[in-house]
């Protein structure tokens, strides 16, 4: 194997984009929480975007490679070195075989992703490599890794002369910037929207919440004013998403998460837009959010600018690529 864990972190799991098209058989989409930072991460090492990497959670891992291999850390901030090196985020830093790499707390944000140059190497289960914890599938062994585990993948060493090179992420890293987390996550309406009161609506749209403890990568539990329901009918279970604004009795709002489930009974008073889903993947517990309702041309809209961006990346870490290609 290429490398041991040594630490794992609080919650460390392999992941990769998700298995689609298997909701109606019951499988829930899983992969990567923070999707945005796990394509970052691929892009700058110019591997594919649905490469696995690892995702770690508030505290990364420790892992001591075997084998020489280039990285990169995207996501949340952490506070990550090699030995007595600083390890910069959205950035490539050659790795040598028995050099440890140490990461500790994020300072911002909630997950972290890791990436390996030419990607881990994982068993796809229906389609994908992601773990997915409830139903014991995918990554290693369907589990969050643990200490001793052993990753593998191919090895890759930088030779003499090569310079890591902040640069490739830099134009990215200043679209992540203008994204401030102080906005508004936006959604658009629900299809149980009208079960809602003009207050309740009202209230939802003007108040902040704040992230409950009790949340994971199923879905955020929000704690705020309580939104009651002026339908007295019981919803027919139905389709549910990543992302799908639930409000259960108690009027305390779920957003369902990587690892929800495909069908839900509550009504649904809104669906965040998929270019801000990789924002309320960062939030921690006791982080507070605010919505604003759009339209969806206008969720269309941002959607297709970070795509936009994404392959502004790519086109210049192929260029790095390209360009120091002798160079490992």
């Amino acid at each position: 194997m290429s490398l041991i864990i040594k630490q794992p972190g609080m919650l460390t799991t392999l992941q990769d984009l998700g298995r689609y098209g298997l909701r109606n058989l019951g499988f829930s989409t899983a992969g990567a929480m923070d999707t945005l930072a796990a394509r970052v991460t691929n892009l700058i090492l110019g591997n594919p975007e649905n490469a696995p990497v690892l995702e770690f959670t508030l505290t990364g891992p420790t892992l001591e490679f075997h084998k020489p291999t280039i990285i990169c850390l995207s996501g949340g901030s952490a506070e990550a070195t090699v030995g007595n090196h600083f390890v910069a985020p959205n950035c490539v830093t050659p790795i040598k075989a028995g050099q440890t790499l140490k990461i500790s707390g994020l300072k911002t944000g909630c997950r972290g992703y890791l990436g390996v140059k030419n990607g881990f190497q994982a068993l796809e289960v229906l389609g994908s490599c992601s773990t997915h914890l409830a139903a014991g599938i995918g990554g290693l062994s369907g589990r969050a890794l643990k200490e001793n585990d052993r990753l593998g993948f191919n090895s890759c060493s930088a030779k003499k002369g090569f310079r890591p090179d902040i640069a490739v992420g830099r134009e990215f890293t200043q679209y992540l910037e203008n994204q401030a987390d102080s906005q508004p996550v936006r959604f658009i309406r629900g299809p149980q929207a009208s079960w809602f009161s003009r207050q309740s609506l009202h209230h939802f749209y003007s108040q902040s919440y704040s992230v409950h403890p009790d949340s994971d990568r199923m879905g955020y539990r929000l704690c705020g004013q309580k939104i009651e329901s002026s339908y007295s009918e019981n919803l027919i279970t139905e389709g549910t998403t990543t992302g799908s604004i639930q409000v259960p009795p108690d009027g305390q709002p779920i957003i369902l998460m990587s690892d929800c489930q495909p069908t839900g009974g509550y009504p649904k008073i809104g669906n965040i837009i998929s270019a801000d889903l990789p924002r309320v993947a960062q939030l921690k517990p006791s982080d507070t959010v605010t919505f604003q309702e759009v339209s969806v041309r206008e969720a269309q809209r941002e959607l297709i600018e970070q795509r936009i961006n994404l392959n502004r990346l790519a086109i210049a870490a192929e260029h790095y690529w390209n360009h120091n290609q002798d160079e490992y």
